[in-house]
């Protein structure tokens, strides 16, 4: 085509980024947006031709194509985009009949998704496709497709209401009014004044001081995802008698209908997920002048709202603030929300930092073709990062209102979906019922049998206890295998006997010092077979350890010391050579005897005791001992036992006949033979990947202590798949764990944070 047919227009900052994220995702339809209008009445497909022709004439973004140009600057070669609009199409409507299918609208929307999953080349164009489908005579979908780097659903809307004026005209027999868009360098140039103004200025000083920080993007998924256009969706209009009580509510608290349903959606937000400081992502026109309200274009900002709310909040109070909220991202959306990224130094964070989205489409109207209203379908509005809610139509609505749920489709099933969409409508009843003082922890999300499920069917099993101490699990043990190897350090080792009776000798010996049930030890001792001598020694003498590591600083040292008053500091293992000539006898030992004190840093940063029983540490061996098999073999123990987290890897192995292996996590550790069993953090994952294959187990891989996503997982798992891995999760004063999550070897690893799974037997969570 010749270059003297082309208009050049500048483009915008949505458009600028969009093509950025295109190319980041080259041959993608992950930007394709479109929809179809359900027009229920005859179609005059000629008439419909002519108007959507001449609508596409009157709207560049239409007409358009992206080029990029570069140029030398005294800075170096600078590359600049723009749109080149060309000449209107002579034809740009197709005609597809579906009459003779035997499902019309099964073939309709097999026509549509495989257009919607073609990737639009944006320096060629066109970079939209319209079509009517007729599937019946007096049923017709009207559909258009187009890249969201030419217009947004608001652009989109003022578009199809043209189309739609147009056509009714030219039924009519009438000429249609002049059109009002205007050209695009026009549209650019409005958005181009704001960039310096003092308006800019006010809305940057706005956000800057609303976010100061931006909270963790809240999910109902627990996990996350990339970008991605293929999705699953759920729509439900909500029931004629709620949707006429709504305006009611809204009325009674004050608020309008978007603000009612953002609120609605952030106390379910709340109850399904415990957040209590989160945003959702805004789409917002980005537009305030006339020329830019009124002309087809690609304009869309994003931006966060943020929801603070406890449980006890009145939804009166919450409705108030998100309005307060909502009233203000309005006045100043032209704030670019890849700005406000940026300004918090987050970028390449990317729309998804923002939290889920949530559109209140109030400009999507029910255009009349003639005399028939036309229903809106969206089939796409762009990328989903995780969960988009969007609510369509008010109380007035022919249609009344929808809601649909798009979700990215690793992150949600079907199922899930739904029973979300089910949650969320049980939340709006709620609020059209609600009074003055009603409360959100008084919203109940889910249904009464999944209550019953989560309350009960999903709790650990009930398993009978017996209620036995550490030194009972460990001397049972001793008899049944006195002879293997119970710990290992460098170049000693004790068999299970060995360690059994040297322990007992120093049970006396701390008889001797006063030590007994009710007293506490603190053990200061390195990596050594001594140490679990030690600590084995406290709990037989039937008092409390407390473990400290010699690398800790002095002052938490201090601190500890000082916090636990212990009746002897073990620090020396010259202390554990001691003798006495009245032999141990054994110390009957209550099951709520404490068997150790654990010091966490504590919600201050101060470390902070917890104690936990001789009952609590019994039963978790006992049901480790059989869920954790491998630990029957080596376990190789590299972290401080002042970590909770070693409970596992020592004293698992020590009731199961094991061998503990005690070393540094580092290519020594091959030395030692490759264990069957180890417990890490997530953190050490990327260590493991780098030592020797034979330092990783070869049967059971335990992470804890730590959030663990899948990504970190994969890159190691992919070397071992035959590896059985456990995600735990459990505070101190659950004793170590109290659920755990089971990847059996060969099943993949999930994307995102990993389940913590199910609780532990005897266990509600």
């Amino acid at each position: 085509m010749s270059e003297a047919r082309l208009l050049r227009r500048p483009v915008s900052a949505a458009q600028s980024g969009i093509w950025v994220a295109q190319h980041l995702h080259a041959d993608s339809p992950l930007y394709n947006c479109g929809g179809y209008y359900e027009i229920a009445g005859p179609v005059d497909a000629e008439i419909l031709a002519e108007a959507v022709r001449r609508g596409v004439q009157e709207t560049e973004a239409l007409r358009s194509r992206f080029a990029q140009e570069e140029r030398d600057t005294d800075s170096g070669p600078e590359v600049t985009l723009h749109q080149l609009v060309e000449p209107a199409e002579p034809h740009p409507l197709r005609f597809v009949d579906l009459r003779a299918a035997s499902d019309p609208e099964a073939a309709a929307h097999r026509w549509m998704n495989a257009r919607m999953a073609r990737p639009f080349d944006l320096t060629r164009g066109p970079v939209s496709e319209q079509a009517l489908l007729t599937l019946a005579d007096d049923l017709h979908w009207y559909f258009h497709g187009y890249h969201h780097a030419v217009l947004d659903g608001f652009g989109q809307s003022v578009y199809a209401t043209r189309v739609a004026a147009l056509y009714s005209a030219l039924l009519a027999g009438e000429e249609p009014s002049p059109t009002g868009f205007a050209t695009l360098d026009r549209v650019v140039a409005d958005e181009a004044a704001y960039a310096g103004s003092r308006r800019h200025t006010r809305d940057r000083a706005h956000w800057r001081e609303v976010f100061t920080d931006l909270p963790e993007p809240v999910s109902l998924a627990g996990r996350a995802s990339g970008s991605t256009h293929s999705l699953r969706r759920h729509v439900r209009t909500l029931p004629t008698p709620l949707t006429e009580r709504l305006p009611g509510a809204a009325a009674r608290l004050g608020v309008q209908w978007p603000a009612l349903a953002l609120a609605a959606t952030a106390a379910f937000f709340h109850r399904m997920t415990g957040g209590t400081d989160f945003t959702f992502s805004i789409p917002l026109a980005g537009r305030s002048g006339r020329t830019s309200l009124t002309t087809p274009s690609a304009m869309v900002n994003v931006l966060p709202l943020r929801v603070r709310l406890t449980s006890d909040i009145r939804f009166t109070e919450l409705a108030a603030q998100v309005s307060r909220s909502l009233a203000d991202v309005v006045r100043h959306q032209r704030f670019r929300g890849e700005e406000l990224i940026h300004e918090l130094g987050l970028s390449g964070a990317g729309q998804a930092r923002l939290g889920p989205t949530v559109n209140i489409m109030a400009f999507a109207g029910e255009p009349l073709f003639g005399t028939t209203p036309a229903v809106t379908h969206p089939l796409s509005t762009g990328p989903v990062n995780d969960l988009k809610i969007n609510f369509y139509g008010t109380a007035d609505s022919r249609t009344g209102i929808r809601v649909e749920l798009d979700g990215h489709h690793e992150l949600y099933g079907a199922d899930e979906l739904a029973a979300h969409c089910d949650r969320l409508v049980r939340v709006l009843e709620w609020v059209a019922d609600s009074d003055d003082e009603s409360r959100v922890s008084e919203v109940e999300v889910l249904e009464e049998a999944e209550r019953e499920q989560i309350l009960s069917g999903w709790q650990g099993a009930s398993r009978p206890v017996r209620g036995v101490s550490l030194p009972e699990l460990f001397t049972e043990q001793t008899e049944r295998t006195p002879d293997a190897v119970a710990v290992e350090c460098g170049d000693r080792a004790l068999t299970y006997s060995e360690l059994d009776a040297w322990s007992a000798r120093t049970a006396g010996w701390l008889q001797g010092q006063g030590v007994g049930r009710g007293t506490f030890v603190a053990v200061k001792l390195p990596r050594s077979v001594e140490l679990v001598v030690a600590l084995l020694a406290v709990t037989k003498a039937g008092a409390a350890y407390v473990p400290v590591d010699p690398e800790y600083p002095q002052e938490r040292v201090a601190h500890i010391l000082s916090d636990a008053t212990p009746a002897l500091v073990i620090d020396d293992t010259a202390m554990l050579e001691q003798r006495t000539d009245k032999p141990f006898d054994g110390v009957r030992i209550d099951p709520h005897d404490p068997v150790y004190v654990i010091y966490t840093s504590g919600s201050t940063g101060r470390p902070k005791g917890v104690v936990v029983e001789h009952a609590s540490v019994g039963a978790y061996l006992e049901r480790a001992r059989e869920v954790y098999p491998d630990a029957s073999g080596t376990a190789l123990l590299h972290s401080s036992v002042a970590f909770d987290l070693t409970v596992t890897a020592l004293y698992t192995p020590l009731v199961s006949g094991g061998r503990v292996v005690l070393t540094d996590l580092d290519e020594h550790a091959a030395t030692t033979g490759q264990p069957t069993f180890m417990k890490v953090t997530p953190s050490h994952l990327g260590l493991l990947e780098a030592l020797p294959e034979e330092v990783s187990p070869s049967g059971t891989l335990i992470t804890g202590g730590e959030a663990l996503v899948g990504e970190a997982l994969a890159s190691w798992r992919s070397t071992h798949p035959d590896v059985k891995v456990i995600n735990a999760y459990g505070p101190t004063e659950a004793t170590v764990n109290c659920t755990d999550f089971h990847i059996q070897p060969g099943e993949p690893v999930p994307s995102g944070p990993v389940p913590i799974g199910r609780p532990f037997w005897n266990t509600r969570a």
